[in-house]
């Protein structure tokens, strides 16, 4: 009963807005730069670090070096028009003053693509004075 009881909190520590807020300007940035193809904006939302992962769809990525090829060659197929919007669902974890873990859903339209739509779980570290993606896990259909 404690651990359930210590989950409960953990999940619902999102309650507090300055968290949650630094989350969706983390991800508002990322995808403004996806919108308009910004490699290297997209870069600047990622940790730069090795030990950063991430988990799409059919894929597992190890480090920004490795990320970045896919950027590299999903970038240039962004339609015009094309639209990333986060949904107000997030749930917020703050570990500490370096460490927030959040989720939430997000969907897509635009540029002629298909709609689709999904979550992210996402783990923003701290580095050099800002929060950036050491962590990403996506999912969607």
């Amino acid at each position: 009963m404690v651990l359930l009881a210590g989950l409960a909190f953990l999940l619902t520590v999102g309650a507090q807005e300055a968290p949650a807020v630094t989350v969706k300007q983390v991800l508002d940035t990322r995808a403004r730069a996806v919108e308009a193809r910004d490699l290297d904006g997209v870069r600047r939302s990622y940790s730069q670090s090795p030990d950063m992962v991430v988990f799409r769809p059919g894929a597992a990525y190890r480090g920004w070096n490795e990320y970045r090829a896919y950027w590299e060659r999903a970038l240039p197929g962004v339609p015009d028009g094309f639209r990333i919007d986060w949904h107000d669902d997030v749930v917020v974890h703050v570990a500490s003053n370096e460490i927030i873990v959040a989720s939430l859903t997000w969907s897509t339209d635009g540029g002629g693509s298909r709609a689709q739509q999904g979550r992210i779980t996402v783990v923003l570290r701290r580095e050099g004075g800002r929060f950036v993606i050491a962590h990403e896990h996506l999912s969607g259909s």
